[in-house]
């Protein structure tokens, strides 16, 4: 899948929110899929150790495929690779 989107802060915060869509490769098993994403930064613990930074939030099933409906949310985790 080719995602494509945005990052911002809103003015006064210091919290990140990402808004992404996702969208299957034309010749692959996902072509033709699309899907909506939310999400935020984790929170970052003060006196954490080891925290890999990662981010939280939901995605939303868009246009349907296959035998799926549209309108499927579930959760998503995305850890960076350290």
């Amino acid at each position: 899948m080719d995602l494509a989107g945005r990052v911002t802060q809103p003015a006064g915060s210091s919290a990140l929110t990402i808004q992404m869509v996702g969208s299957g490769r034309p010749g692959t098993s996902t072509a033709g899929w699309e899907y909506d994403y939310h999400g935020n930064l984790a929170y970052e613990w003060p006196n954490g150790s080891g925290q890999v930074p990662a981010l939280i939030g939901s995605v939303l099933r868009a246009k349907p495929h296959a035998e799926a409906p549209a309108g499927y949310v579930a959760s998503f985790v995305a850890v960076k690779q350290v």
